[in-house]
């Protein structure tokens, strides 16, 4: 070999390198940085505001809700909605049922009027919520 072809592969493997640091900083996929004291903080605001009122079990699903689609947002899962958001999500999901349960319910609340809290329901959605915010790793 010939010292110009030497110097032509180093400079070939030495840009390819390059391109891979690139394309692998600028990576749009799901990515595992979530700041995890922040979602520490703002989960346990949330079930500090949980009491013995109806009202604040809603208030509580309804900031659950909003923190995982957060997450969603944090981790690049793609999708223009929430739903579709956890569509692509659901690989990481332990229980997918509970996640989309609880953003049912959340949707119920939302939309619609007169729905019925119990202790029990709003235990489990917030379950939902805490189990989907850690296979995230936000908590």
């Amino acid at each position: 070999m010939t010292m110009s072809l030497i110097l032509i592969i180093v400079a070939v493997v030495v840009v390819g390198l390059i391109l891979l640091m690139l394309i692998t900083l600028t990576n749009k996929g799901p990515s595992n940085n979530l700041n995890k004291e922040e979602y520490q903080a703002k989960w346990l605001e949330i079930m500090h505001t949980v009491s013995n009122s109806p009202l604040s079990w809603q208030v509580a699903i309804m900031e659950a809700d909003k923190l995982l689609d957060h997450a969603l947002k944090q981790r690049h899962f793609a999708g223009d909605a929430m739903g579709d958001r956890m569509k692509s999500a659901k690989n990481i999901f332990s229980d997918n049922d509970i996640v989309w349960k609880s953003h049912k319910l959340r949707n119920r609340l939302a939309h619609e009027q007169n729905v019925q809290l119990s202790q029990k329901t709003t235990a489990k959605a917030l379950t939902g919520y805490k189990k989907a915010l850690r296979d995230l790793g936000a908590l």
